[in-house]
């Protein structure tokens, strides 16, 4: 490849396209800050992506910061006939970094970085071989990160609890287990994680001490300027969940607590709306009409960020009572000034005082849960001057700790430490 002489970074990014959300969505996030953060540092920094990505990638070029650029790398198609469900997607991701790593290491686009940053899949779990790519140069390693045990109170049947658990320890002896993870996190110059729960976790583990940075991602790049004018409903209280509709980030719990509230102070101008799609989908609509609040409840499909965002913004209330260690939806809602309720238990609930810039439950007995939800949305529903308040000391709290500007000046300083 022709390139200038400037310092580069080479990102591993398998999880990347734009207006996916969540996991799909990190990639590009990551990189676009990487990119911003190092472009008056004089670097270029070079993405390896799944060649699957390019169009969508392409379509949003014009909005990317000039010294980023794509590398793409796929197995041929007619190699993958095997490539169904979590399990082989887990393989191809291994073997996919080992193609991508070969390709670069001694194909035509072979590339010498001075850093190299592996932000792929936000798992802690499963190892990043391009820690072996280079002997001098830096490698960072992050967003890292896995869910937390999912609370049994919150699984409708001891099946899913316990298939739950073989989950998590099967992710806590993979680690311990794999000699390549191993030697990749010994490797490692900084560890980036989102959350302290992460960091403690893999302390624990690895008795690492100084390579951890928690750096939760910054929502502000991705915002559209609509964060400055808060649409405040009039004459109705909107209750907002946006999320994979799984078990972890309980959407069960909000059509009870929901149905809960107004049945209990007999609420008739509130609407619940559900935003996403999910496994649990079809269980999730079941459970509306068995409770018979169809009339108060709309599904909404997958949107494009721009629309997701509107509808976000205009809600009266977040819901999202996830037990997930990273939850990013939650800083946005409180960038656009939204109320956020969520389980003391998420990660993400540890930068949150209660009452003051969010309102976290106590993960406890099921209907203690929707009992303490139910009151909760009535203190909201009957004093809109509170709600305001909490969004108004959210966004300042996300802006004072987590704003584009610290995170980048972090990034900087990470890659420039010796």
């Amino acid at each position: 490849m022709n390139r200038d002489t400037r310092k580069s970074i080479l990102v591993i990014a398998y999880a990347l396209e734009p207006n996916r959300g969540s996991e799909h969505e990190v990639g590009l996030r990551w990189s676009v800050m990487i990119a911003k953060a190092t472009e008056q540092l004089g670097y270029n920094v070079y993405v390896v992506t799944r060649a699957k990505k390019r169009k969508a990638i392409e379509s949003i070029k014009g909005e990317l910061p000039s010294n980023l650029h794509f590398i793409y790398f796929d197995f041929p198609q007619k190699l993958l006939f095997w490539k169904k469900g979590s399990l082989t997607v887990l393989l191809y991701y291994n073997l996919w970094q080992i193609g991508a790593f070969l390709k670069l290491k001694f194909g035509k686009e072979k590339v010498d970085p001075d850093i190299i940053h592996h932000v792929t899949f936000v798992n802690d779990y499963l190892p990043a071989y391009f820690a072996f790519f280079s002997r001098r140069a830096k490698f960072v390693w992050g967003p890292m990160a896995s869910n937390n045990l999912l609370p049994c109170v919150l699984s409708p049947s001891i099946m899913i609890c316990v298939k739950d658990r073989l989950k998590f320890f099967s992710k806590f002896f993979v680690r311990i287990l794999n000699p390549l993870f191993w030697a990749a996190i010994r490797r490692a110059d900084v560890l980036i994680v989102p959350t302290p729960g992460v960091k403690n976790r893999l302390k624990k583990i690895f008795k690492l001490e100084n390579k951890f940075i928690i750096l939760p991602q910054s929502s502000g790049l991705y915002l559209p300027e609509v964060a400055e004018n808060k649409i405040i409903p009039k004459n109705r209280f909107v209750v907002l969940f946006a999320g994979q509709f799984i078990y972890l980030k309980s959407p069960h719990l909000v059509v009870d607590s929901f149905e809960h509230f107004i049945r209990k102070y007999e609420v008739k101008r509130a609407e619940l709306i559900f935003i996403g799609d999910g496994p649990l989908r079809k269980f999730v609509e079941k459970r509306v009409v068995e409770r018979n609040i169809s009339d108060y409840v709309s599904f909404i499909e997958r949107l494009p960020r721009n629309e997701f965002m509107e509808w976000l913004r205009s809600a009266s209330v977040f819901l999202f009572p996830t037990v997930e260690e990273v939850g990013m939806v939650i800083f946005e809602a409180m960038l656009l000034e939204v109320p956020v309720i969520t389980l003391k238990c998420a990660g993400l609930a540890s930068f949150i005082t209660s009452w003051e810039n969010g309102i976290t439950v106590e993960c406890s007995e099921y209907q203690k849960m929707v009992n303490n939800i139910t009151d909760i949305l009535w203190t909201l529903y009957s004093n809109p001057q509170l709600r305001v308040k909490i969004g108004k000391s959210g966004k300042e709290m996300v802006k004072k700790n987590f704003s584009d500007k610290i995170v980048l000046d972090r990034l900087r300083e990470i890659y420039e430490e010796k």
